[in-house]
């Protein structure tokens, strides 16, 4: 993987790749920024390709929010031990959760974010970003994790 690139004439590389919550769309991470996509019909919807690294990407369902993590192998656009809140439509970040140790993994619901780290899970609440449980859990260095998508059901 060529993690030098910092012209735009070199090549971009893939870091991350994951589907929203009804796979209606997927969302890409590179080691320039990220993209997101609309599967039916394909299209380009959201496009930052020059801020850096991104490790993590995750879109929720349709709209423009999505929640970024820095990449670890190359020139991150945030670091790894945070979540930002990014608001694609305006291009700013609306808010940003800190952990002491990298982040493994995100999910998204409309009502919390779930951060995966390499032994606890921390769900946050969306609107205050405020910690609301924490689930010890076994070594978990790729942050796998699946979450029930509608908000009347909470399963982890």
């Amino acid at each position: 993987m060529n993690c030098k690139c910092h012209r735009q004439d070199e090549q971009r590389s893939l870091l991350y790749m994951g589907f929203n919550q009804d796979q209606t769309g997927f969302s890409i991470g590179t080691t320039h920024g990220f993209r997101c996509y609309n599967c039916e019909p394909f299209q380009l919807l959201h496009c930052q390709d020059s801020i850096g690294g991104i490790g993590i990407v995750e879109r929720l369902f349709r709209t423009s929010l999505v929640t970024l993590v820095g990449s670890e192998e190359c020139s991150p656009a945030f670091h790894p031990n945070k979540v930002i809140v990014w608001e694609d439509n305006r291009s700013e970040i609306g808010g940003e959760i800190s952990c002491s140790t990298p982040i493994r993994g995100v999910r998204i619901r409309k009502d919390v974010i779930i951060v995966i780290l390499d032994a606890l899970v921390r769900v946050y609440s969306f609107n205050q970003l405020q910690l609301i449980d924490r689930v010890p859990t076994i070594s978990n260095p790729t942050g796998i994790c699946a979450v029930c998508p509608m908000t009347s059901t909470f399963r982890l």
